[in-house]
């Protein structure tokens, strides 16, 4: 078999001016495509508003139904991120990225890959939740325990340089999270405006204890009880990330849900599981407002002094570590209100929902009847 005529430089340059000539003209009919299907969107969008304020009972069915299929129950997923009219940039990307930052993906494909990567991340930052505090809780356990016999080699320095870099991990772990659901956002994705808040809030947090002096008391108390509950929060993390894959995904087949909507990791369960998630959620909640409250009281003294703010004092660590924790203690209260008042929200909505299901399932049995 003879082997092909090896390609010449003046045909290489041919060939690439060539498929150079088809991108060019491949970006010009994406973008007019684009414009146009934008006006259209934008048409429908203020056609379908004008029409559902004034509209009877009669015909509020249907729009309801081209409310749907405009918002992501269609088979181009949500139409509102090609939409001049209702598209916007979160804030955090425009902070980090840019005014102009192009987060939206128009391939329906690459939104949904999108989707699946951020349920892999949140899945495996679920375990390093659960297993990096429980070996630091039983380090530090230990450490005490061999501490408070007056033995050597307690390994207490390096252990608490760990927890510091676990806490350093968080900060990754959170503005990930908060570009994740912000560009989930932008490509059609209906997330509470209070998840990612949170994980501004915790950045703030992990920062100040980041901050704080290890060998200090305050840190070392604080500390202890934030690993405990990160255990708790890992393990409920992993069984609410299988089960509300589960659950999402019978949501969109039933069409109740759309194909890009995703279930944060803090957010409530749905009427499966209500015996064993909404009391394990309530209970972190609890937990968290607890150590807000503690964490205030133990350190209020001392931020309020003004001793130290303007001026060095010999016990400067001991008090800004102290401050440190008051600081902490009141985000960890906001997070723990927050966290609680949005799971009541989200009941509140699925109980409505609910309510609206049935109202209609027995309406449509009376005319059937």
């Amino acid at each position: 078999m003879e082997s092909p005529e090896p390609i010449g430089p003046s045909d290489l340059v041919k060939r690439c001016r060539v498929l150079s000539e088809r991108v060019a003209q491949h970006n010009r009919r994406m973008k007019a495509d684009e414009q146009a299907l934008g006006s259209d969107i934008d048409a429908v969008y203020r056609e379908l508003k004008s029409q559902m304020e004034g509209a009877g009972e009669e015909t509020l069915e249907e729009l309801e139904l081209a409310k749907k299929i405009y918002e992501g129950q269609g088979p181009g997923g949500d139409l509102r991120i090609m939409s001049s009219a209702t598209k916007q940039t979160p804030i955090m990307l425009k902070f980090l990225l840019g005014r102009e930052t192009a987060g939206v993906l128009i391939r329906y494909d690459q939104r949904l890959r999108l989707k699946q990567e951020y349920f892999k991340f949140r899945h495996n930052a679920a375990l390093i939740f659960t297993i990096v505090p429980l070996v630091l809780s039983f380090g530090l356990r230990r450490a005490s325990q061999v501490e408070a016999t007056g033995e050597q080699g307690s390994l207490s320095p390096p252990l608490w340089v760990l927890t510091q870099t676990y806490a350093a991990w968080l900060v990754y772990f959170y503005v990930s999270m908060a570009l994740r659901e912000n560009i989930l956002v932008m490509n059609g994705s209906d997330i509470r405006p209070w998840w990612i808040q949170h994980h501004y809030i915790m950045v703030v947090f992990t920062l100040v204890l980041i901050s704080l002096p290890t060998e200090s008391r305050a840190f070392k108390i604080f500390s202890e009880k934030f690993i405990y509950f990160n255990v708790l929060q890992g393990l409920i993390m992993m069984f609410q990330n299988k089960y509300q894959a589960r659950r999402l995904y019978r949501m969109i087949a039933l069409g109740r849900s759309k194909s890009m909507d995703v279930v944060s990791s803090e957010s409530s369960p749905g009427k499966g599981g209500l015996l064993i998630l909404y009391p394990a959620l309530f209970a972190m909640q609890g937990l968290q407002l607890a150590m807000g409250v503690k964490a205030i009281t133990y350190s209020a003294q001392d931020f309020f002094n003004a001793t130290g703010w303007l001026d060095s004092v010999p016990s400067s660590t001991e008090l800004r570590s102290s401050r440190g924790v008051f600081i902490c203690g009141v985000l960890f209260l906001i997070l723990a209100i927050g966290n609680f008042l949005s799971t009541i929200a989200t009941i509140t909505s699925k109980l409505k929902r609910s309510r609206r299901r049935s109202a209609k399932a027995l309406s449509s049995a009376k005319k059937a009847m």
